[in-house]
């Protein structure tokens, strides 16, 4: 079933509900506030429009030649699972280009060292990089489960000019399944899974936007607090 919300009822008298405190290991990003959680690194990554037509629509995203990554801060171990609601940019760099051949490499990683994609499992949507178009799970770069099915792909620019792109991984143990536009997509049951690491989103070549993103697990680890400043000594 899915589950909207979580409530419980106190009725032990010794234990007033004031007293609890509920911890939630689940992280939602929208991008409405300066993205905190977030260090991005290769290509252009601001609040930007995703149609030169419509510039007063603007979302978080990224652009630019090599991989584009935006890598979320928050540690996540154990059982997880990562969505993400990804759209084409209409513009690479302002070159002349056919649009139609950006709706590709729309990419999440997870599980990884925040610092090297093929260190954990990378989802590639609709990506070239083995030939035809096809979308692929990896696990450290190498390719596990695949598929070229066109429902699993990205359409032309024509249906999917104004289209968010839904993509969902969930890692149970060793089990991981693959989720596009809410239907199953790849499974692979891993003999040796990975424990847990960071998430990342990127591309290769081409602009990405992100709508929002979704991150749960066992152990959500957040940013740390930040060192207290040391108050000066006074002045001789």
């Amino acid at each position: 079933l899915a589950t909207e919300m979580v409530g419980f009822r106190v009725t032990a008298r010794q234990l007033p509900a004031a007293a609890l405190t509920v911890h939630a290991t689940r992280f939602q990003e929208t991008f409405e506030r300066a993205p905190i959680f977030w260090r991005t690194e290769g290509g252009v990554w601001a609040v930007m429009a995703r149609w030169t037509c419509k510039p007063k629509f603007n979302w978080f995203g990224g652009y630019g030649s090599g991989r584009p990554t935006a890598w979320c801060k928050l540690r996540l171990d154990g059982d997880q699972a990562v969505e993400a609601y990804l759209g084409v940019r209409m513009q690479y760099e302002n070159v002349a280009e056919e649009y139609g051949q950006r709706f590709r490499d729309l990419n999440l990683s997870f599980c990884t060292d925040g610092h090297t994609l093929e260190s954990g499992y990378t989802v590639m949507r609709a990506t070239r990089a083995f030939g035809n178009p096809e979308t692929v799970l990896l696990r450290r770069g190498v390719v596990v489960a695949r598929t070229t099915d066109p429902d699993f792909l990205l359409p032309a620019f024509g249906q999917g000019h104004n289209r968010w792109f839904h993509v969902r991984v969930e890692k149970r143990g060793g089990a991981l399944r693959v989720f596009l536009d809410n239907r199953l997509a790849l499974t692979y049951q891993d003999p040796d899974p990975l424990p847990g690491g960071y998430a990342a989103l990127w591309t290769h070549n081409n602009g990405m936007l992100l709508g929002r993103v979704n991150l749960s697990a066992e152990w959500l680890t957040r940013i740390p607090a930040p060192l207290p400043v040391p108050t000066p000594e006074p002045a001789p």
